[in-house]
């Protein structure tokens, strides 16, 4: 199927094994050159073709990360985009690799279809495999636009439908920025639940607020085809920094797919599938 359905920015995944950087011990250079570009996709159909190649998350290593950021924004905070700004952290406190992969594929699907950010808020998220608790962070350009900010952060944890799970949620500024009492302003994660079930109730009338836009690009449970093995295969992560020409010729297996899968991405309406 051709590329027809170009998405509203495009996107670039990155990876990474860096177990933390440490702006005192480590230099600028080394962590850039510690990132892989695995690829820049500009439509729906590359998007999810992609997504059907990569690693599934809860299968990388420890320590490991992915990054997915609108291009020309470099996952660091040194980017001008990010400098200004801060980032949603949402913590899984248990160990649980299905939640772990089924967030990260819907938080995937809802920030190419724009469904988290109502204007241009949302510089990219990382998901982060650590030993303890695995994380997902969204980062946005100013943490002065706190009713952005939250807006962002509740529906973050409604898309997921991460209410009842066991989690944590917490904004943080960039390091270089101050505070200036803003973390007081920013919505916790009590509110939000306490927001939503008020929401679920069937006796209440919801009534639109205008902030609220209609998703250019949903997502529902039935099927896209996976990719053939004759089209796109972005980069794969894995414990070598190593070119995917370098892994194909090794003979390594394709990895399991992880983002497609089950899912039909609909765009003004019309399914539109993976080829």
């Amino acid at each position: 199927m051709a590329d027809k359905h170009p998405l509203q920015h495009p996107w670039t995944l990155y990876y990474d094994t860096t177990a933390g950087y440490n702006r005192q011990g480590s230099s600028l250079h080394i962590y850039e050159n510690g990132l892989r570009d695995m690829g820049t996709f500009t439509t729906v159909e590359l998007f999810a073709r992609y997504f059907n190649w990569i690693e599934k998350p809860h299968k990388i290593e420890n320590s490991a990360n992915y990054h997915l950021f609108k291009d020309g924004i470099k996952p660091m905070w040194e980017d001008p985009a990010n400098a200004s700004g801060g980032r949603w952290i949402v913590t899984l406190l248990t160990k649980n690799p299905a939640l772990l992969d089924r967030c990260w594929m819907e938080l995937a699907y809802a920030l190419v279809g724009e469904q988290l950010d109502l204007g241009d808020d949302i510089c990219g998220a990382v998901l982060s495999r650590r030993t303890k608790a695995d994380r997902l962070a969204v980062w946005v350009r100013d943490k002065d636009n706190v009713d952005a900010i939250n807006g962002i952060g509740k529906r973050l944890i409604k898309f997921l439908d991460l209410a009842k799970e066991k989690i944590s949620l917490e904004f943080q500024i960039t390091t270089d920025a101050k505070s200036s009492g803003l973390l007081k302003r920013y919505i916790t994660l009590d509110t939000i639940t306490q927001e939503l079930a008020r929401e679920a109730e069937p006796s209440s009338t919801l009534t639109p607020t205008g902030n609220e836009v209609t998703p250019s690009l949903t997502i529902d449970s039935v099927s896209v085809t996976p990719a053939s093995a004759t089209e796109v295969s972005p980069a794969t992560p894995g414990p070598s920094q190593g070119s995917s020409t370098q892994e194909k010729e090794s003979g390594e297996e394709t990895p399991t797919a992880v983002g497609a899968s089950g899912l039909l991405i609909s765009v003004d309406g019309k399914g539109v599938f993976a080829a």
